[in-house]
């Protein structure tokens, strides 16, 4: 699950969307960059999370029955989702739901960014075209040329859950600083800088347990 952190109201137009100002975002990034180790995260890092979230699901697999796992979800999410509620109240920040229709990694990030979830299909394509341009960044996270193209092909269809790749390439593409704050006990603020920043605007989402999603499996 990603959410917003904070509310940008605006109207939704047929037109190329425009980035919403951010007059209160360098308070809050200073707000979490005083008070948390804000580790920042890079290609290469991406790179070692990935590989230690695929080996801790494939041992959750092997040692734990579906009907195990499904039980215990909704405790997990939960007492998750009251984690960060806690944690983004200490900051006087209050967390935004969108959609939940499987876009909602990419409704969270149009919403922060133009104000409005309707742009999430633009949001999704973006992502996705970044990703195709910069074949030497991403495709060295799957098997070969043929699986990056099959994952590609899969993000870019509609209702389909975004990962950790698609996060970093949402940052790239727009040119966005994008700040997570997890449900975890450490480490729990992450923050993908773009690789040529475009606008001031930065992006604030919530994510109860980055990298647990069961469709970012196929990474």
């Amino acid at each position: 699950m990603l959410a917003v952190l904070r509310s940008w109201m605006g109207p939704s137009t047929s037109q190329a969307p425009t980035i919403v100002e951010g007059s209160a975002d360098a308070a809050i990034v200073r707000a979490l960059e005083a008070t948390t180790p804000n580790p920042i995260i890079t290609i290469s890092q991406l790179a070692r999370v990935l590989r230690a979230i695929f080996v801790l699901k494939r041992w959750a697999r092997a040692t734990t029955g579906a009907q195990k796992r499904r039980k215990g979800h909704a405790a997990k999410i939960g007492a998750a989702v009251t984690v960060l509620k806690q944690r983004l109240s200490y900051y006087g920040l209050h967390m935004l739901q969108v959609g939940g229709d499987g876009n909602c990694q990419f409704r969270s990030a149009s919403q922060q960014l133009f104000g409005t979830e309707a742009h999430h299909g633009y949001v999704r394509q973006q992502a996705v075209e970044y990703m195709r341009s910069h074949k030497a960044l991403f495709s060295g996270f799957c098997a070969d040329a043929v699986e990056f193209e099959r994952y590609l092909a899969r993000i870019a269809r509609d209702r389909t859950w975004g990962d950790e790749l698609t996060l970093r390439a949402i940052s790239d593409s727009f040119g966005a600083h994008v700040h997570v704050v997890t449900s975890h006990e450490r480490n729990w603020y992450l923050k993908y800088l773009p690789d040529t920043p475009k606008t001031s605007k930065h992006v604030f989402l919530a994510c109860e347990g980055l990298g647990t999603s069961e469709p970012s499996d196929d990474i």
